[in-house]
């Protein structure tokens, strides 16, 4: 299988990069990509095989996996950076601009709070996924939201 990662900008337009997994050259310029990419502050998701997106919590170059957040965004929301503060509408404390938070239908709160409607079960699935079996999308921190 070949490995994936999207780029989504706005300035440039979508970037997208595949490469072998099994050329070494090619997989060691991957690494490089997505260790730089979140260095710079750029989200990234890897779909399993169900679907469901899981955001990257950072990247295991010695065994080329991600290393994902314990569960996926909850169905029907939208991850998105604040460019503004604005109240969470869980906890009511403000989320700040440049900070993270889910929305649905407008609908907002931090993604430490608990996302209505109920979060999801803990998944016994790895908290990791494989970057020559994985399709990834990164999103560049000024794309904004």
């Amino acid at each position: 299988m070949t490995g994936m990662l999207s780029i989504l900008g706005c300035h440039a337009g979508d970037i997208r990069i595949t490469f072998d997994k099994d050329d070494p050259r090619e997989v060691e310029k991957a690494k490089r990509i997505i260790s730089d990419m979140l260095k710079r502050g750029y989200l990234l998701f890897v779909e399993d095989e169900d679907g469901k997106a899981y955001k990257v919590v950072s990247f295991d170059a010695d065994t080329n996996e991600y290393v994902l957040k314990d569960n996926p965004i909850p169905e029907g929301c939208v991850l998105r950076t604040a460019r503004k503060p604005k109240p969470c509408q869980v906890c009511r404390e403000i989320i700040h601009a440049n900070e993270q938070y889910y929305d649905r239908g407008g609908r907002v709160w931090h993604i430490r709070c608990k996302a209505p409607p109920k979060p999801l079960a803990r998944s016994r699935k790895s908290n990791r996924r494989s970057l020559t079996k994985s399709k990834a999308t990164g999103v560049a921190p000024t794309a904004g939201g």
